[in-house]
């Protein structure tokens, strides 16, 4: 072993004694024991796994000549089989994470293919989405006995599918807001894993699932006034750069803070789309007060606008800047919103460059080069779109692109110059 022998090197220059030469030998030799074991569980997993799907395709080979209640057992025995693996789980291994991982998704999938193949032997027709539904209703508890996050991030998978296939198909108000249900089932959860196992792999694969989950599940509740949509994203973008910005967040490495990540890019990336004429124009002919209040589009406006409020007044200190800031910008930009008859593109404009200017001098103050550059590209990527509206000669965009470049270059060296002082 490479650590034994580092270690009898260590003894030999009297830099660690005998007993400090066992102790440490005999953690990593437990560790190193504890590491096989682990990996052995998982291709034993795996294994099982090939084998289940072996024995379902020579089922399935002969599937038409087995009986109805052959049907029916077949069916249940991986449930069975399942349910068992997770009792043992509990009673014997529940301090084992693997174990309790393993029989919770093996569980979890047992669920769907006993459900499927009773569906499928008595004709069931699932038109609306109910087989999903009743499926992840079904292994919502599997998250907290097992304590699983495995579990809880594929019951998120399974309601963001059923949400994107069913969700557009639904004209009942009730059937929009499933989506939202079924997630704060699963929220509690979420947070122990944020307060109890903040620097976790698992949770950082949750922050990310969970932010694009409703990301890519809002458009589904535009069957009202979809031009209120817009206001929708505005506020839950901004929920969530204060919610990635609080303390709760303040020790996650950069690129598990999906929260600030895109709740800063898509900030930007909707005042980019919405700094043009032509995406105001259909707002402008459709906006009504009334029936704007009135839609389910402003309702969650309002939710995810006092979330938004309530983190920043809880976590920041308020400052008039945050106004054209990431921060607080969804207050401006709501404001544009209700009199969008009074040139709102140009007003979206000078937000999105005011932001760009905040973000470059806030950069400044607190020697970070990367939000230098993000500032820098929010002024670049402006200046870019007006050039799709506005009447300028190849030439003059030339020069518009060449001092970018320069721009950015040179402030990059001021600030890696000034960076390399400081150290």
């Amino acid at each position: 072993m490479s650590i034994q022998k580092d270690l009898s090197e260590l003894v030999r220059h009297g830099l660690i004694s005998d007993d400090q030469y066992k102790g440490i030998l005999d953690f990593y030799l437990t560790k190193e024991g504890q590491n096989k074991n682990r990996l052995t569980l998982i291709f034993a997993a795996i294994g099982a796994i090939f084998i289940g799907l072996a024995i379902i395709l020579v089922l399935a080979h002969n599937w038409d000549d087995l009986t109805k209640m052959s049907k029916i057992v077949i069916a249940f025995v991986p449930l069975i089989v399942s349910q068992i693996l997770c009792g043992y789980t509990i009673l014997r291994k529940y301090g084992d994470i693997l174990w309790r991982e393993t029989s919770a998704i093996l569980l979890f999938f047992a669920i769907g293919t006993c459900m499927a193949m009773i569906s499928q032997i008595y004709h069931i027709a699932d038109s609306g989405g109910s087989f999903f539904l009743t499926w992840i209703a079904l292994c919502i508890p599997i998250i907290y006995v097992m304590k699983s996050s495995a579990a809880s991030l594929l019951c998120i998978l399974g309601i963001t599918y059923y949400n994107l296939a069913y969700g557009f198909r639904q004209q009942e108000t009730l059937n929009d807001f499933y989506y939202y249900l079924y997630m704060l089932t699963i929220l509690p959860y979420y947070i122990s894993l944020v307060k109890t196992q903040p620097h976790a792999n698992y949770t950082f694969l949750h922050h990310w699932l969970v932010a694009i989950s409703v990301i890519i599940s809002t458009p589904v509740i535009i069957h009202q006034e979809s031009y209120v949509v817009v206001l929708t994203y505005m506020t839950m973008l901004t929920l969530f750069y204060n919610l990635g910005t609080s303390h709760l967040f303040i020790k996650v490495p950069t690129w598990a803070n999906a929260y600030k990540i895109l709740g800063a890019l898509g900030i930007i990336i909707l005042l980019l789309i919405s700094s043009f004429y032509t995406f105001w124009y259909e707002i402008i002919k459709d906006f009504g007060i009334e029936k704007t209040i009135f839609s389910k589009e402003f309702l969650l406006a309002i939710i995810y606008g006092f979330g938004a409020i309530y983190f920043y007044l809880k976590y920041q200190k308020f400052k008039f800047v945050h106004f054209i800031d990431f921060y607080l910008g969804m207050i401006v930009f709501t404001f544009i919103f209700s009199i969008n008859g009074y040139y709102p593109y140009i007003w979206v404009n000078l937000l999105a460059l005011a932001i760009g200017v905040v973000t470059i001098v806030g950069s400044i103050r607190e020697e970070k080069l990367g939000m230098l550059n993000f500032g820098l590209l929010i002024i670049a990527l402006l200046i870019i779109c007006r050039f799709f509206d506005t009447e300028m000669s190849y030439l003059i965009r030339g020069i518009v692109f060449a001092v970018l470049g320069i721009g950015f270059f040179v402030a990059n060296y001021f600030m890696i110059k000034r960076l390399r002082e400081n150290e």
